[in-house]
């Protein structure tokens, strides 16, 4: 796994129409896949008061980045990477 251009904050378009920003948590490309993904937090909390984490493909594009649905046979790769990530911070 290699990690991506770092960035901070990005506008996301939600499915309502509306622009949010999210606050980048990491950019990293899987080998396998040779994909760039991120995830990315609007620093929503759910039921049991744990952060919200969103997951994207992302491309660089003209006019700045596209985000992409990740596939499902793809998950199984990603979420590996989001464990990994909530490990090394215990």
């Amino acid at each position: 796994m290699a990690k991506v251009e770092s960035l901070q904050k990005i506008k996301v378009k939600k499915t309502d129409g509306t622009i949010a920003e999210a606050e980048v948590l990491l950019c990293f490309q899987l080998e396998e896949t040779g994909k760039n993904y991120i995830l990315y937090t609007f620093n929503e909390v759910d039921e049991q008061e744990m952060e919200t984490v969103h997951a994207s493909i992302i491309s660089e594009t003209e006019d700045g980045y596209e985000l992409e649905t990740i596939p499902p046979k793809e998950w199984n790769e990603v979420k590996d990477v989001m464990r990994d990530i909530i490990r090394n911070e215990e």
